[in-house]
């Protein structure tokens, strides 16, 4: 390329008009007003037409941008009208309770943690727990205010006799206050679920608490007569249906079987035939899962 060529292509970038090049540029800086952009009869009247439909051009662009709704603001959405209108739209299929938001507001954290209960002397219980924290990371279950019973307390647990390499993580209790004339304590521990899976069987380890508590009957079953089975849905059909005839349609139609009966089936962390307590004969502890059972609607 010759200097020539390098010369024009510099000219022509120089005097080639960019897409966003407004007709001010065009004037020299000394001949610039800022009253030119209301009013264009201050402009030489060579670049008053273009002016004048760059002006109509950006009043159209701005009537577009107005006719967008807008987003409202926090402060407009939480006014009390607005948290109504919100309100009513979220629960057009579900109908909440009147403590609805009372209740999510406060317990939307702490409605699905596992609740793990220690039961047994107090000396016997810090010994076990004393397996699983170390005082290097902060209050232990043995931190006098929680030990009270008077406040809540929090820790984190690790495997027993693995600190410091094997954390499970943060857990929070709270020991039932003593009562006079007797060392027997209660603990409740609770814990993420997926932290309670590696907790529960540390907690047993150390406590040495492997039998299984199986609940006693008070009353013994009563035997009931054993009904035949009812005949199958698609041979009732066939005995129903006649040649040249229509068979009725039931109200509720045809997987009109009734209301779907409740089946219990334990909650997410543990199968529900497992057992929920476990006691040890060498230290007295008592262990129970008091994790909530979850009620599911199920076809059986």
């Amino acid at each position: 390329m010759t200097r020539a060529s390098e010369v024009e292509a510099m000219l022509k970038a120089v005097t080639k008009a960019a897409g966003s090049c407004h007709v001010f540029g065009a004037l020299p800086k000394h001949m610039r007003r800022r009253a030119m952009s209301h009013n264009t009869k201050r402009l030489p009247r060579r670049l008053r037409e273009v002016a004048n439909r760059m002006r109509e051009k950006s009043l159209k662009a701005g009537a577009k941008k107005k006719e967008q709704p807008k987003s409202k603001s926090r402060k407009a959405r939480r006014r009390h009208g607005n948290l109504l209108l919100e309100f009513n739209r979220r629960q057009r299929r579900n109908v909440w309770l009147e403590t609805h938001i009372w209740h999510a507001k406060r317990f939307h954290d702490l409605s699905y943690y596992c609740c793990i209960e220690l039961q047994g002397e107090e000396d016997e219980l810090l010994a076990c727990l004393s397996q699983l924290t170390s005082k290097e990371t902060g209050p232990t279950f043995a931190a006098v205010l929680p030990l009270s019973g008077r406040r809540q307390g929090s820790t984190t647990v690790y495997r027993a006799g693995r600190y410091p390499s094997q954390p499970l993580g943060p857990v929070s209790f709270l020991w039932r206050p003593r009562t006079p004339g007797s060392s027997h304590r209660q603990l409740w521990i609770w814990a993420h679920p997926t932290l309670k899976q590696d907790l529960l069987p540390e907690l047993q380890t150390a406590c040495r608490c492997s039998e299984p508590v199986i609940p006693a009957t008070t009353a013994a079953p009563v035997a009931t007569p054993v009904e035949p089975p009812p005949p199958p849905r698609q041979a009732q059909q066939q005995k129903e249906k006649t040649p040249g005839t229509k068979r009725k349609r039931s109200a509720g139609g045809d997987d009109d079987d009734g209301p779907p009966q409740k089946k219990l089936l334990g909650d997410a962390t543990r199968p529900p035939s497992a057992p929920v307590s476990w006691t040890s004969a060498a230290t007295g502890i008592l262990i129970n899962d008091l994790t909530m059972e979850v009620v599911r609607y199920v076809e059986v």
